[in-house]
């Protein structure tokens, strides 16, 4: 199964796979979660560019991932006959 398909993150690994081959990046799934996807400025400047880099990767797929479930039920929603 391809995942992200279309992005520049396309891969055949599945993402949970991915987290148990990199737990560093962890931490950085749960400062999403913590503010909501919003750091801000004042948490911005905190940031290593690495770690800004990181939570924009997160912001592409959670953002591919809406996309393609809108598409999903858009398909769904249409009538077979």
């Amino acid at each position: 199964m391809t995942h992200f398909a279309g992005t520049e993150h396309e891969t055949s690994t599945c993402p949970r796979r991915h987290l148990l081959r990199n737990p560093d990046v962890v931490p950085l799934f749960a400062l999403r979660r913590s503010c909501d996807g919003q750091v801000g400025i004042e948490g911005s400047r905190k940031l290593t560019p690495a770690a800004l880099e990181g939570l924009a990767v997160i912001d592409d797929a959670v953002a591919w991932r809406m996309e393609d479930d809108a598409k999903q039920r858009a398909r769904d929603a249409v009538p077979r006959g």
